[in-house]
């Protein structure tokens, strides 16, 4: 069965695979157009695949692709890849940082040390959460067991998709301990994941951040 490259949403928004950066997930199997992408393997290969246009965020582990809208985490110890991030949308901040920037300034002025101590250090902190971001967001939709999935999300509607697309594509699917996994809640309100057994042996994390009910901040895959 071939995936589709659009499908209809709950909210009746039309979900679009990114033609351009084509990313294709199926069990433990990680694609990018056709190329693929293992967790575990070293940064170089992962480059090799993405393209050389990334950058370090202030945490040198990561690996941030702007244009693409994803970034990589490697181990602290080493530089094997332990997870990849589809960025979809990010919370907006109730106190931006050019206003911090403006109160830092007033503080200077009125040469209240203390104040202005305290608002450079949650400068700083917000410029290096800035640093780690990507600065555009993942366009459309990647591919999940044959579910298109962005930052439109509806639990209910991907558990019945991929149900299906299990069913439609056993052979496929058969050595691997995946069962009828779904994203649950985990921990939090907005954090939802699922667990698969990879033929391996290693198991992969799939985690969906929200941002709300239906809409989504995040998809991780990690090790």
């Amino acid at each position: 069965l071939l995936i589709g490259c659009s499908s209809q949403s709950s909210s009746g928004n039309k979900k679009e695979l990114n033609q351009h950066h084509k990313f294709i997930i199926e069990g433990c199997t990680i694609t990018y157009n056709e190329k693929e992408l293992v967790l575990g393997e070293d940064i170089s290969s992962w480059i090799d695949v993405l393209g050389s246009n990334y950058r370090q965020g202030g945490a040198t582990r990561r690996y941030i692709w702007d244009k693409i809208g994803i970034y990589a985490n490697t181990n602290w110890k080493d530089t094997q890849v332990i997870s990849l991030s589809f960025i979809f949308n990010y919370p907006d901040e109730s106190i931006s940082l050019e206003s911090r920037q403006d109160e830092l300034n007033r503080y200077i002025k009125e040469e209240n040390h203390k104040a202005a101590e305290e608002i450079q250090s949650v400068i700083e902190t917000k410029m290096y959460v800035q640093s780690n971001r990507v600065k555009e967001y993942f366009e459309n939709a990647l591919a999940l067991d044959g579910v298109l999935l962005d930052g439109d999300v509806n639990f209910s509607d991907i558990e019945n998709k991929r149900y299906m697309y299990f069913k439609e594509n056993y052979d496929k699917y058969k050595n691997m301990n995946i069962g009828f996994n779904t994203f649950r809640q985990s921990y939090t309100p907005e954090r939802w994941t699922y667990n698969t057994i990879c033929p391996n042996g290693e198991e992969y994390g799939f985690i969906y951040l929200l941002i709300d009910k239906n809409t989504a901040s995040s998809l991780t895959i990690g090790n």
